[in-house]
């Protein structure tokens, strides 16, 4: 198993144990419109999808912090009709995002975002809330 590090150099704090079951890909727009932190500066214009890490439980991280609210424009309704993937044998939507990730050891960022999620077999049903770590924005080792 890979290990999610800062990818500040004077921090290198551990993140989370990467399990790849639980990566899921989203639009390379997510990355770019949730202003996340790039390693790469230069992203590839052939690139259509990013890796995000999965996590159910906040409480699932080494060490992660929470910075401020996502920006709303993020989260409008046209940009969220096309953030939806396959985990867990279910297709979700992102309906709404919450807060920033950072790490919290350095508070550089943001790394990721919490956001609401609703199961797309299961109309009515209750979002859950998970946590998308992006691995353009940490080293994992």
């Amino acid at each position: 198993m890979r290990k999610a590090r800062c990818s500040f150099e004077d921090c290198n704090s551990a993140i989370i144990d990467v399990n790849v079951d639980d990566v899921i890909l989203l639009p390379s727009s997510v990355l770019r419109d949730a202003k996340l932190m790039q390693l790469s500066k230069k992203p590839s214009e052939t690139q259509q999808t990013n890796e995000f890490l999965l996590v159910n439980d906040v409480w699932d991280f080494d060490n992660i912090g929470v910075s401020k609210e996502v920006p709303e424009g993020f989260t409008n309704e046209e940009n969220m009709r096309e953030v939806q993937f396959e985990h867990g044998g279910s297709f979700w939507r992102m309906d709404k995002c919450l807060k920033y990730l950072i790490c919290s050891d350095c508070d550089k960022g943001p790394i990721g975002f919490g956001c609401s999620l609703s199961n797309q077999a299961q109309r009515g049903a209750q979002n859950k809330v998970v946590y998308l770590l992006s691995l353009e924005s940490v080293k994992y080792v």
